[in-house]
């Protein structure tokens, strides 16, 4: 049987002929080995002059970058981060770890809002937003500070990205998703803003932005340009949170950082969660002991603890999140057999 036979000419298919049915397979094979070797090369290269810091870390004492991750049952997981980096040893034997628990029923609850934080967000454009092999994120390439009035402390605003679940909890109970404003001052010292987001009928702004973005960035190196994303209504905000003393929630876990965890919990429709939760499914670290800190609440308000087990979890699972990544992959390698 003869069959239309279809050749590259100038990077185009055309009709050349007729051809058998094994030699066109044989056309088509050598097609498909053509493109997907073209396709490694170019995620190589791109890989090799990528400016993202990937799902790894530089351990200063040996200049080396730690691959980690946040499989439970890895060596690289959470529980054995400490041990892959002499630097990062506050991730096993530090006592002021974050994330953790928090319980409403023993905090210290001070009744006046906005004693102990100001912000002076603005709208942000031209802003990249961009996977860095672990949850998506957003750089600030524009000036905007936090002060904590209780120190005296000017903060600048470097970024914010996303976990999911959430890290920190509530009563012992997850939200979807969790939001951290990464700030950091002169003397080298840390400041973020948490804001937990829960399932609901509406999403705010900001987020709805990102969930129609995020589409162009499933994979790590990914990025795009946000041409427009409005913080001042939502983050310049602070009536009701709770305040401690912790530290980065990824390696080397250092223990430099305010942390104002905000209990107005943030809201999202089960559409843009699921959007959103896709690129980064289970990029939470366990919650750490409390030991002997103190948190403090500012404001009254007390929000109701949605367990994600519950309360209608978006139905994202980490099999459907693989198999979306797998997807686009799959989708770009076989747009790229069309060039």
């Amino acid at each position: 049987m003869k069959r239309v036979c279809y050749r590259r000419f100038h990077g185009f298919a055309v009709a050349g002929g007729t051809c058998s049915t094994a030699e066109g397979i044989h056309i088509f094979i050598a097609t498909m080995l053509r493109q997907l070797l073209l396709l490694t090369l170019s995620v190589a290269v791109f890989a090799s002059v990528s400016p993202f810091p990937g799902p790894g870390a530089k351990c200063p004492s040996t200049n080396q970058t730690i691959i980690w991750n946040y499989n439970a049952s890895s060596d690289a997981g959470p529980s054995h981060w400490g041990d892959l980096c002499p630097e990062w040893i506050a991730c096993k034997t530090g006592q002021r770890q974050t994330p953790i628990d928090i319980p409403l029923s023993f905090i210290i609850t001070h009744p006046t809002a906005n004693l102990n934080l100001k912000t002076s967000y603005t709208t942000l454009q031209e802003q990249m937003f961009f996977n860095d092999g672990h949850t998506v994120q957003v750089n600030i390439n524009q000036t905007s500070f936090i002060t904590v009035t209780e120190a005296a402390s000017k903060y600048q605003f470097l970024q914010f990205h996303f976990h999911s679940p959430s890290e920190h909890t509530i009563d012992s109970n997850h939200y979807p998703l969790e939001v951290h404003l990464v700030h950091k001052s002169a003397d080298g010292s840390f400041a973020v803003l948490g804001y937990l987001v829960k399932q609901d009928t509406y999403t705010e702004g900001f987020l709805q932005t990102l969930s129609k973005k995020i589409h162009e960035i499933p994979q790590y190196g990914n990025s795009t340009l946000i041409s427009s994303l409005n913080l001042t209504d939502l983050f310049n905000q602070h009536d009701n949170y709770v305040h401690y003393n912790g530290s980065f929630t990824t390696p080397p876990c250092t223990e430099s950082v305010k942390w104002f965890v905000h209990t107005r919990v943030l809201s999202a429709t089960r559409e843009d969660l699921n959007t959103l939760i896709t690129a980064m499914a289970n990029t939470n670290r366990p919650t750490q002991g409390l030991y002997n800190r103190t948190l403090v609440q500012y404001g009254l308000y007390t929000p109701e603890a949605v367990d994600i087990k519950t309360s209608g979890r978006p139905t994202a699972t980490t099999s459907e999140a693989v198999a979306i990544r797998v997807a686009a992959v799959m989708i770009v390698f076989l747009a790229s057999l069309m060039l």
